[in-house]
């Protein structure tokens, strides 16, 4: 008997859905993950009475190969747990395009069909479905690229602007709201962002710069912080303790807030953008959100670091 059908025999009935947003927009994965899943539902879940039996979803670009429940979904499939996979686009397997030409094979190999919402009717078992199979894989690539130059442009303007379209660091909190007169069951909603300050996180940082200022070294900044029971916003300690009593203290996290120029309401734009991107005579921004140290202070922490560093 032929391999493929001996493996068909084996699958459990139903499908799974595999949803994927990139990383450059996870400030609202979850808008793009319902609006994922509520295309396959309407598209391929209800027209063919089907079950979803399993969920996976990554916040992670598609050009990596090792995305978490990527890895998970294809370690399940070769374990039989469903007979179909289910995404919205084609480029939620991966944009590049011989990844994803892989996966599909690699899926096909283990007799699970994959159906895509965007094209419900494309049978890429077929050689026809194969063959557009690589042409909307190219396409999702070239749209890629196009998208992200435009992205870019847009990440320059607003960056020029005094804006942040980053993960605000450790003291401060990214914020959104839906623009008003925009209907909320439109899950492609715009959406307003600016930077707020953490009240607890940033009481924090401004204690260690001001103990930088009366020259306390960076370890024992660590161990005074730790001290009065302050750990990062991740929950992570300043100092940890090793089973044999030496501590492991967090000086390069306290040395890269005490070099971030964000902290004194400052964007320094060749740090994130390449020369040809942005004017020439610019260098220095201030920022749209509250500084945690004034730009004097700021300069002082270099200075003393600088200091520092030449011993």
């Amino acid at each position: 008997m032929n391999r493929k059908l001996q493996k068909k025999k084996l699958l459990v009935p139903g499908a799974a859905f595999y949803g994927r947003v990139s990383s450059k927009n996870a400030q609202n994965p979850e808008t793009s993950y319902t609006r994922q899943f509520r295309d396959v539902t309407e598209r391929l879940v209800k027209p063919r009475s089907n079950t979803i039996v399993k969920e996976y979803f990554d916040i992670e670009s598609g050009l990596e190969e090792d995305r978490k429940h990527y890895q998970e979904m294809l370690a399940d499939a070769q374990k039989g747990l469903f007979s179909e996979i289910y995404i919205a686009m084609v480029d939620r397997l991966g944009r590049n395009v011989a990844e994803g030409l892989r996966a599909f094979e690699l899926l096909e190999e283990l007799g699970i069909r994959v159906r895509i919402a965007s094209n419900p009717e494309l049978d890429s078992w077929t050689p026809s479905g194969r063959m557009m199979l690589g042409v909307l894989l190219s396409s999702a690539r070239y749209e890629s690229d196009v998208i992200g130059k435009r992205a870019l442009g847009g990440m320059v303007t607003k960056v020029l602007q005094g804006g942040w379209s980053w993960k605000a660091p450790d003291g401060y909190i990214n914020k959104e709201e839906r623009i008003p007169g925009i209907d909320r069951d439109n899950t492609n909603g715009k959406y307003r962002h600016w930077i707020e300050i953490d009240p607890e996180q940033s009481k924090i940082w401004r204690e260690a710069f001001d103990m930088l200022f009366q020259g306390i070294k960076c370890k024992y900044i660590c161990d005074e912080l730790h001290k009065r029971g302050y750990t990062l916003c991740t929950g992570t300690p300043f100092v940890k303790i090793r089973p044999d009593g030496s501590r492991l203290r967090a000086i390069s996290t306290l040395s890269r807030v005490f070099h971030n120029p964000f902290y004194a309401g400052l964007i320094y734009i060749r740090n994130h953008f390449d020369d040809d991107e942005i004017p020439d005579d610019v260098f220095i921004v201030k920022g749209d959100w509250p500084p945690i140290v004034t730009v004097e202070e700021f300069e002082t922490a270099q200075r003393i670091l600088e200091k520092r560093d030449q011993h």
